[in-house]
């Protein structure tokens, strides 16, 4: 007699179903490895839509490791090339191509997220998909338009940002933007597709690029930079790119997504009246970044190097605990904003200012006590000279002032725009930058490229300030009170 097996875990317990198992070749069942196992589990938590505090965790994961292996990077730039004008003239490249995929990026990344999440609520995945499309076609279109722009006009941009580059840094700068063209093409499509996985809460998917993109720049440095350290920058920062784009769409293509499609949706004309306000935040800030490097142009060769490394310091903090919790934090704005519930997201905002401020404002204290070991452990070895060491640290002490602020404004930016109000943030940044580029012009005489950075953070504090003051007047009605 053959006892039949129990499909119930107990009384008042669902049956369950046999576990799925592989098959191999002959066709026999055979039981899943704990790697093949293990490998489906990590999959799985980085595709599937995620809470906020799995999104957080996630983001959070993904972010420590890019920005590792970021340092790495950085480690390898200042030990092979140090503070010359070899690397004065990457950062201007970098530069040009910030500031013109910030023109768009910006505007997929923060006006895309609430039309996605709308639609997708209001009318379903298949809409969602179509919108996003729209989003794609439109990207690929500046997307061309930008790179031919830069690879065409690259002499003139170069003068335009760093004014005073002279002989073979000037020739050097030229040549590494053009190379370094498809980072632009490859920035604005991470804007549209950022914002669609985001919008349906896959915010892990986005952020896995970034350390795709140093990885592969660590390849390039590793191989050609004792013989070209063109390739080695420029050419490491492109492939980069390339494969980061790679990897992020590819997903999207084999479940069957489209990349192409007209541009007749409604959501365009006002996913473009939304963009006309994020366009002046989208040259602000890489404006900001830019008169910055084009004043310590003017200084001796070396000074844009310094004020690139004092500003990776600086953003690993800051950028780890701010992005990874403003990006997941912007869907729920958007969510709540949708719904109506005005009180909540007025509520969970104070919340969320308290808790940072807990963390970064006693971190801002240790920056600035301890940014010159901090700076000597990181950097000093090879071309790494104790002086570039001392001006480095001066420059990330007065930049660490500004932890607080930076993420104050990130997160209150977010809950603005999550109601699709676009003005105030962007007044309150382009109120802050223009202050900070008239203490640019003011402290880079006196105090050098230090002078740069508390420039910069009197304008974040600035920002800071106004939004705050926004914030504030928010009127919830007695329907909303929580």
């Amino acid at each position: 007699m053959v006892t039949k097996q129990a499909t119930s875990r107990g009384p008042g317990r669902p049956s369950v179903a046999p576990r799925s198992r592989t098959v191999d070749p002959a066709g026999n069942h055979a039981t899943p490895t704990p790697v093949r196992q293990g490998l489906r589990k990590l999959v799985g938590f980085f595709w599937q839509q995620q809470t906020m505090r799995r999104g957080v965790v996630s983001i959070g994961v993904i972010t420590l490791i890019s920005k590792a292996i970021g340092f790495l990077r950085e480690l390898l730039i200042a030990y092979f090339f140090g503070t010359s004008g070899l690397v004065d003239a990457y950062r201007i490249g970098e530069t040009i191509h910030s500031f013109g995929t910030g023109l768009v990026y910006t505007s997929f990344d923060v006006a895309g997220v609430p039309l996605l999440v709308e639609r997708g609520v209001r009318h379903g995945e298949r809409s969602q998909r179509a919108l996003f499309a729209s989003f794609c076609t439109l990207g690929l279109l500046i997307a061309g338009g930008a790179a031919l722009i830069v690879f065409a006009f690259a002499p003139v941009l170069v003068r335009v940002f760093a004014p005073k580059l002279s002989g073979d840094t000037f020739r050097l700068a030229t040549v590494m933007t053009r190379v370094m063209f498809p980072v632009s093409f490859a920035m604005i499509l991470a804007g549209a597709y950022g914002a669609y996985y985001n919008a349906r809460r896959q915010f892990a998917v986005p952020k896995i690029v970034f350390p795709v993109v140093n990885t592969v720049a660590i390849v390039f440095l590793l191989l050609f930079a004792r013989q070209s350290g063109l390739l080695a920058l420029a050419g490491g920062r492109s492939a980069g790119q390339v494969v980061g784009l790679a990897v992020a769409l590819l997903p999207l293509l084999i479940t069957g997504h489209r990349l192409i499609r007209g541009l007749r949706d409604p959501a365009i004309k006002e996913f473009l009246r939304l963009s006309l306000p994020l366009i002046v935040v989208a040259v602000m800030q890489p404006l900001n970044i830019a008169a910055g490097r084009a004043f310590a142009s003017f200084l001796p060769e070396g000074n844009i190097a310094i004020l690139s490394y004092a500003d990776r310091l600086f953003v690993l903090p800051c950028y780890f605990l701010t992005a990874t919790v403003s990006t997941v934090f912007f869907t729920k704005a958007a969510e709540l904003a949708a719904a109506g519930d005005l009180a909540r997201l007025k509520m969970q905002t104070t919340q969320l200012l308290k808790k940072l401020a807990f963390v970064l404002i006693p971190a801002s204290g240790f920056m600035f006590i301890l940014a010159r070991p901090i700076v000597r452990f990181v950097y000093e070895r090879g071309a790494f000279s104790p002086e570039s060491t001392a001006s480095t640290a001066s420059t990330l002490a007065l930049f660490g002032l500004g932890l607080f602020p930076f993420a104050a404004v990130s997160i209150i930016t977010a809950s603005f725009r999550g109601r699709k109000d676009m003005k105030t943030p962007a007044y309150a940044a382009g109120t802050g930058v223009l202050i900070t580029i008239v203490l640019d012009a003011v402290f880079v005489r006196s105090l050098g490229v230090p002078g740069i950075a508390l420039a910069t953070t009197i304008g974040m504090t600035v920002t800071m300030i106004i939004l705050l003051a926004m914030f504030s007047r928010w009127k919830v009605r007695p329907a909303q009170q929580v």
